[in-house]
C-alpha cells in the first residue's frame, strides 16, 4: 500500500470525527469492551480450570466416616451404595474403636513421637 494512501484514508477520519466528535468513542469503546469482556473471560475459564483440577483430584477418594450418626441428623443422610457406585470409598469406624486406638498409645510411642514432629512441622 503506498503512503499516499494511508495518509488519504487517516485524513478521512480526522474530517468525520472532526464533523462529529461522537464517532470517536466507538474507536475506543469497542477496544476496551474487547479487554474487559477478554479479562472476564480469561478469569472464568480460570476459575473453570481450577475446578477441573479438583474434580481430577478427587477421583476414587476416601471417606471417613467416625462414630454413628445421630438419628436427628436426617439432613445429613448419604447412601454408601450410591458414593461406592460412583467411586469413592466410605470407610466407618465406631468411635469407642478411635477411643481404645487411643488409650492404648503412650506418650514415648514412635508412631506419637512422628506425628507430633510432623505436627510441629506445620505450626
Amino acid at each position: 500500500m503506498k503512503l499516499v494512501r494511508a495518509q488519504a484514508i487517516a485524513l478521512r477520519q480526522f474530517y468525520l470525527i472532526r464533523g462529529s466528535p461522537v464517532r470517536i468513542l466507538p474507536m475506543f469503546g469497542w477496544a476496551l469492551l474487547d479487554l474487559l469482556l477478554w479479562g472476564f473471560i480469561t478469569k472464568y475459564l480460570d476459575t473453570f480450570a481450577a475446578t477441573c483440577r479438583v474434580v481430577r483430584g478427587m477421583k476414587n477418594p476416601r471417606v471417613g466416616v467416625l462414630g454413628a450418626r445421630p438419628a436427628a441428623f436426617n439432613t445429613v443422610r448419604f447412601s454408601e451404595k450410591l458414593l461406592e457406585r460412583s467411586g469413592i470409598t466410605v470407610e466407618t469406624l465406631d468411635l469407642s474403636e478411635v477411643f481404645g486406638r487411643i488409650q492404648k498409645l503412650t506418650d514415648d510411642a514412635a508412631p506419637v513421637k512422628e506425628k507430633l514432629a510432623t505436627i510441629a512441622q506445620y505450626v
